[in-house]
């Protein structure tokens, strides 16, 4: 099965993940997007974290877009349990209207803009911050 906008694919998938898949849970959902991204080769979600990161947060976190999502739409939220009731149908309506806000960006400018908006944010981020972001990524 090919679409031509796999972005436009993942959209409905998010509004209606009854038609696509035999889960309608967030985690199956985002599954779902996770592999169809990885047989594209990361060039569906090429970006998103990092749109996701600049968009909802003032601190570097290093989490996967999927998590960053739960994180902004429901900052409470404990992210090593599974997501209960009416926080799914939440997060499954966020996850659209982040691919949604992604997609009209990328068709407007292209990846290069999330990427000039992602440098920004991320010169953006305190000495400190960025000491202890590299000392976590060169530590043993």
């Amino acid at each position: 099965m090919t679409h031509q906008n796999p972005l436009s694919h993942f959209l409905a998938v998010c509004s209606k993940p009854g038609m696509f898949l035999s889960s309608q849970r967030y985690e199956a959902v985002c599954a779902y997007l996770i592999g169809y991204d990885s047989a594209a080769a990361g060039g569906v979600l090429r970006g998103f974290r990092e749109y996701v990161l600049f968009r909802h947060f003032d601190a570097w976190k290093n989490l996967p877009w999927w998590l960053l999502i739960r994180c902004a739409a429901v900052p409470e939220a404990d992210l090593a349990a599974p997501v209960e009731g009416r926080d799914d149908a939440l997060l499954r309506a966020r996850l659209a209207e982040e691919l949604r806000e992604f997609s009209s960006i990328v068709e407007a400018g292209g990846l290069e803009k999330i990427y000039w908006e992602y440098s920004h944010w991320l010169s953006a981020r305190s000495d400190s911050e960025a000491r202890r972001l590299f000392k976590s990524l060169t530590s043993e």
